[in-house]
């Protein structure tokens, strides 16, 4: 679903999620499509194209790719999430995907989200690192 879709009539304000299924804190951190051992390569879990944050600003994704615990049920691939102060350190809403994970988010559950970013340096942005409230909005694909 894109975020159009998900917002018609144009009703999202940044950082206010007045609809969710559940809410969570947790420590964000970056990464980026990368074919090192760290970064994990250029493909979410399904082997489809990451999607980058940059990208999503530029209009040139329909969401950005996160990456978290696989193994966490409330999670299934597709997973719809929002991120307050993301949104409001860019001044618009942002539409997250759980599409990706990696060993170290294995048993975290909630804990830890990896947002993904273009490169290395924009991994390093505030609005990527710190504890952040999460919003699960809808859970799977549709």
């Amino acid at each position: 679903m894109a975020h159009a879709e998900y917002y018609p009539d144009g009703g999202c304000v940044p950082g206010r999620i007045p609809e969710y299924a559940a809410k969570f804190k947790s420590w964000k951190t970056g990464y980026y499509p990368d074919n090192s051992h760290m970064e994990g390569g250029f493909v979410d879990r399904e082997h489809k194209p990451l999607r980058t944050l940059q990208a999503y600003l530029r209009g040139k994704a329909a969401y950005v790719s996160v990456a978290m615990d696989y193994t966490d049920r409330r999670f299934p691939y597709g997973t719809m999430l929002r991120i307050p102060d993301v949104e409001k350190a860019f001044g618009r809403c942002i539409l997250f995907r759980v599409v990706d994970t990696g060993g170290a988010f294995v048993g975290k559950g909630t804990a830890k989200i990896d947002l993904c970013n273009d490169n290395k340096r924009n991994t390093l942005g505030n609005y990527t690192n710190g504890w952040s409230n999460v919003f699960i909005v809808r859970q799977g694909l549709e």
